[in-house]
């Protein structure tokens, strides 16, 4: 007998034995017994087996355990609610498990953060590329256009002093609405495109890029697609500071403090500050060519965004307030952009209505153009826009049935005015006052279905419209619809959908006044 041959054999048996072992997994969704809302960061896990998971966004969890006690019990435990147990051998895969609220006696305050409605998560199945506060951070990039180059579909044009605006799948920017925490922000330019420059790269806590014009209750207008950002909040007591110098006279600093007055109301403050000599001018005809220089170009930009939030067990109350400035000066021309937005929000029940998403916002910039071709004359132009902005969404189910629901209101304001100053008068050379007003309704409906048969086939069909009421007396109604599959096997997960819809695309308050090119 050959004891070396044995103890290989043995060696291989076992290597074969172990890679041949299949894990145990038991998946399921966690629901709230009265609202049947989804319950997202529950705990799942087998204490004896030592094997836990975490509930998503849809309270889905998927516990994957290399071994198993037959005598194990699965438990679920969510901050709020009655602990659930029930033996492993009892339990059968893919069930939906309702918890029970429970009141919580406690000396101190308990607050249950809950996660934000999520609006674009029951719109119509679109392509969807995500980004996390951890891929962002890895990029390590302080521009939210290096973020988004990458992507396939988006093309980004202009620069600070123009604005950097984005293109999907050949749009035209204005036809990509750009939303910062459910606010829409395409209200800046004369173009009604949105300036990107808005928000820094380390105050997003996620990007969300939907491709496509199929979205009915954020793509009002939007032919190529949405840009969803949403920015960071911070719970704990949390203070950084972080700065930088290059060539070109570049300077950089931004810093965050959050402070948590209680452990229901917190405030965080964000703000950036850098100056940059470029030394070329911003000229769109030499794209292709050599760049005019400049040595005595100066810039600097702004970003300040503070919160206020106050959290109960019911839902989150914030204030926010965000200003943009950028300064652009050389000989003989100077460029002021000034932008703010402050906003209102809530996310919670009010009166037992649960599930209500509320957004007032109000965005006002003002943006001034000083030419001085002769030393006692100058040219002068300015372009304020203002927008209100109210927001009510409503989220309806039962089992497995979803209704969104999006009632928003818009006032729009524009000014402006072009005007020679002398050293004793002003001389107006154009000026225009202009302003609209608009409604409109949007509801998507999501029913989702499991096969009995197949517990890893899931299948949701969508059916959406959205209806425009306009000051000019015209209305119109869009609609849409789409059916998407969820396969799970082991490794992979395919998800194909299709969709049709109309979409409609709102002239700008220039184009309603009958006004193109006013730069000269």
């Amino acid at each position: 007998m050959n004891t070396k041959l044995d103890l290989l054999l043995l060696f291989f048996f076992l290597i074969l034995s172990h890679a041949g072992a299949q894990p145990f997994i038991y998946t399921g969704i966690v629901r709230d017994i009265e609202s049947k809302n989804p319950l997202s960061n529950a705990n799942v896990f087998l204490q004896k087996s030592e094997c836990g998971a975490v509930t998503d966004e849809d309270g889905f969890f998927r516990l994957e355990c290399s071994s198993i006690d037959k005598t194990d019990t699965l438990k679920i435990h969510y901050m709020g609610f009655k602990e659930f147990r029930i033996s492993i051998k009892d339990f059968k895969n893919s069930s939906e498990i309702y918890l029970e609220p429970q009141s919580i006696e406690s000396k101190e305050d308990v607050v249950v953060y809950g996660e934000r409605i999520n609006i674009s998560k029951y719109d119509i199945p679109q392509t969807t590329k995500i980004m996390e506060i951890d891929e962002i951070s890895r990029s390590g990039s302080s521009e939210i256009t290096d973020l988004l180059k990458p992507l396939p579909s988006i093309n980004i044009e202009g620069n600070d002093l123009d604005g950097k605006t984005i293109q999907i799948r050949g749009s035209d920017a204005d036809e990509v609405n750009v939303y910062i925490d459910g606010i829409l922000i395409n209200h800046l330019q004369f173009n009604d495109a949105a300036d990107l420059s808005l928000i820094p790269v380390e105050n997003i806590e996620r990007l969300e890029v939907i491709n496509g014009g199929n979205s009915t209750l954020l793509g009002s207008g939007a032919f190529g697609g949405v840009i969803n950002i949403t920015t960071q909040q911070s719970t704990k007591t949390e203070i950084y500071l972080r700065g930088s110098m290059g060539s070109y006279k570049s300077r950089y600093l931004t810093g965050h403090i959050g402070v948590p007055f209680t452990n229901k109301l917190i405030l965080n403050y964000f703000g950036q500050i850098s100056s940059f000599s470029p030394e070329i001018e911003f000229f769109p005809g030499e794209q292709y060519t050599d760049k005019t220089t400049n040595n005595n170009i100066e810039t600097t930009k702004q970003n300040h965004h503070i919160s206020l939030s106050y959290f109960t067990n019911k839902g989150q109350l914030s204030a926010r307030f965000l200003s943009y400035f950028y300064d652009y000066s050389k000989p003989l021309w100077k460029s002021e952009y000034n932008n703010y937005l402050s906003a209102l929000t809530y996310q919670g029940s009010i009166i037992g209505i649960k599930n209500l998403d509320i957004n007032i916002n109000h965005f006002y910039s003002d943006d001034k153009i000083l030419r001085e071709p002769l030393s006692t004359t100058t040219y002068q132009s300015t372009y304020q826009s203002s927008r209100f902005n109210a927001k009510v969404a409503k989220r309806f189910t039962y089992q497995t049935t979803d209704l969104q629901f999006l009632a928003e209101y818009f006032h729009d304001e524009l000014d402006n005015k072009s005007s020679v100053l002398y050293p004793e008068f002003e001389s107006t050379l154009y000026s225009a006052s202009i302003y609209d007003n608009r409604l409109s309704f949007a509801a998507v409906l999501n029913l989702n279905d499991q096969p009995k048969q197949n517990s890893n086939l899931n299948y949701q069909f969508y059916v959406g419209g959205r209806s425009y009421i306009l000051a000019n007396g015209n209305n119109f109604l869009t609609n849409m619809i789409g059916i998407k599959f969820d396969y799970e096997l082991e490794k992979w997960n395919i998800s194909p959908f299709i969709n049709y819809g109309q979409n409609v695309k709102h002239p700008t308050l220039l184009e309603s006044a009958y006004l193109r090119d006013i730069t000269d």
